[in-house]
């Protein structure tokens, strides 16, 4: 983030575009400053600009602090954090998704054991939990731990079964049990529910 100077200053800085139909103008922001140990400067979100970076997918917002003691100044940084209504929204343990670069995947335990791979959407992040906005049902086991083996071992039971096409045998093997984790309700503050 970026500060220019002002007698109230100006803040840019950029949120993932994921997050922008939560943001909206007027809404409440904290600054911490490196250069003031300590120092907590609460301001407002002035606008949210129009136009996403593609190449990081982020949106830019102007944020605007109060200069009191003119203790601001000119290119600064700070670690600024949104503060929003709570809301209630289905999420997961992060460790839970698995990023492929275009789609985001969660294991599914079904009733009876086997797991199965599903495409979800993801939201925010709040603390160590991944908002899911479509994909999952409330209530739904996922694997919490140890899903890059089981998705490691299916890309590769992938490619022995396309080896073997058209022959009987296949490889077996086994799995190791996963810690599963049960979808649930988190508020921005990561507290679950």
């Amino acid at each position: 983030m970026e500060i220019s100077a002002c007698e109230s200053f100006g803040v840019f800085t950029s949120m993932m575009s994921m997050s922008g139909d939560s943001i909206t103008s007027r809404q409440s922001v904290e600054a911490r400053f490196p250069a003031l140990p300590g120092e907590v400067v609460v301001g407002k979100v002035a606008a949210v600009l129009p136009e996403a970076n593609r190449d990081t997918r982020t949106l830019r917002l102007r944020i605007e602090l109060p200069n009191r003691g003119q203790r601001l100044q000119a290119g600064l940084f700070a670690q600024v954090r949104l503060h929003g209504a709570p809301r209630e929204v289905l999420a997961v343990p992060s460790e839970a998704v698995i990023q492929t670069g275009r789609r985001a995947l969660v294991y599914v335990a079904e009733p009876g054991g086997p797991l199965r791979p599903v495409e979800v959407e993801t939201g925010s992040q709040a603390g160590t939990w991944t908002e899911i906005r479509s994909g999952l049902a409330l209530g739904q086991q996922v694997v919490a731990s140890g899903q890059f083996l089981i998705d490691s071992e299916a890309s590769l039971q992938g490619v022995l079964v396309r080896a073997n096409a058209g022959t009987a045998s296949h490889a077996a093997s086994a799995t190791p049990a996963p810690a599963a984790s049960q979808a649930g309700h988190v508020h921005p503050s990561g507290a679950s529910r």
